[in-house]
């Protein structure tokens, strides 16, 4: 399962790219920014593993930058990761957290008061998992 955390934080370095080439008032401004040039720019990235990140969006509704995978669930189904991905979560935050580059993230999502999503979507059964690091957990990471 070292794997899916690799996957994320690959996927999160590749957003942090995308937030450094933004300038803007606020923070919001910034994450429409970031979603709209990285799916202009890097979207769909292979991050391997048959995994690809289709694209960002920002659900305004429940306010948080979705990341939106595929898996061709070669060894691994989405039933196989659905009960490991709130644990992988928990495990990768911490580490996420000291990141100075992810450090840069988590400030304009805190500053938005914007949360995490992570959907992965199976090519193959078209089955759902997903984990979800609410803002407020996001703001007590950059404590």
């Amino acid at each position: 399962m070292q794997k899916v955390i690799s996957i994320l934080m690959a996927a999160m370095v590749a957003t942090i790219m995308s937030l450094s080439f933004t300038s803007c008032d606020n923070a919001d401004s910034k994450l429409e920014k970031v979603v709209t040039e990285f799916n202009k720019t890097q979207a769909p990235m292979q991050i391997g593993g048959g995994v690809t990140l289709q694209k960002l969006s920002l659900d305004k509704t429940q306010k948080l930058l979705v990341y939106e995978f595929t898996t061709i669930e070669a060894g691994v189904s989405i039933d196989d990761i659905k009960p490991m991905l709130s644990q992988q979560m928990d495990q990768m935050l911490p580490v996420l957290a000291q990141d100075k580059n992810t450090q840069e993230l988590f400030k304009v999502l805190s500053e938005a008061d914007y949360g995490v999503k992570f959907e992965f979507t199976g090519k193959r059964s078209h089955k759902k998992a997903d984990a979800t690091i609410p803002a407020s957990r996001v703001k007590e990471l950059l404590k």
